[in-house]
């Protein structure tokens, strides 16, 4: 279910111009954050479980290491 949310909110991510890709693989945060930040990904958006039923996501920024929780239906105004 996460993968199918998290797919979703790419497309309309992509759709607003919005460069954007999913870590398919099933692995710890931690290799996918490396694998962000070796790709000058800037921010990563982690949905799982919990932000699904909750419709949130979190925001991290990676060179900042800030992060914060929003509504799934805020996320493409996040990055417009």
């Amino acid at each position: 279910m996460e993968s199918k949310t998290a797919f979703e909110l790419m497309q309309q991510l992509r759709n607003k111009g919005v460069r954007c890709e999913l870590y398919h693989e099933n692995s710890k945060f931690d290799k996918q954050f490396k694998y962000a930040e070796k790709k000058n990904i800037p921010y990563v958006v982690i949905i799982g479980e919990k932000e699904v039923k909750e419709q949130i996501c979190n925001i991290k920024n990676l060179k900042t290491g800030k992060q914060e929780t929003i509504h799934q239906t805020k996320l493409e105004g996040y990055f417009i």
